[in-house]
This record gives structure tokens, sequence and C-alpha cells, in this order.
């Protein structure tokens, strides 16, 4: 999560000094890469605080005196 938003942090400041500077092809490829990066980072982010869910067991599979300190 964090290497995503530092990628789409760099590629937001490349793409203002290009447009600062007015250089075309860095401010392009920057905005490129920033839509690219801010797309990944809406799609990875959102569903890493729901991972647990996935590797939880069920309450069945747990041994008696496991399931009778959960309840």
């Amino acid at each position: 999560m964090w290497s995503l938003l530092l990628a789409v942090i760099f590629f937001a400041s490349a793409g203002l000094l290009g447009k600062l500077f007015n250089i075309e092809s860095l401010y392009q490829i920057s905005r490129i890469a920033f839509c690219g990066s801010a797309l990944a980072l809406l799609i990875t982010n959102p569903f890493k605080p729901f991972w647990w869910m996935y590797r939880a067991r069920p309450l069945s599979s747990l041994p008696k005196d496991e399931r009778q300190a959960l309840v």
C-alpha cells in the first residue's frame, strides 16, 4: 500500500514539475503513470482491511475448548 501511495505522490509531483517547467514529455509520461498508479491504489487498498475475513476459519473447525472461549 505504501509503495503505491508513494508512486502516486511521485508521479503527481513529476507532473507538476513538468507543467511548471514546460517539459511536455515529462508531463505526459507522468500523467499517464499517475493515473495508472492511482487506479492501482484504489483497486488494491480498500480490500486490505477485510483480508482477515478470507483467512478466518469457521468455529466448527476449532477445538472445543477454543470454541467455548470465543462464544
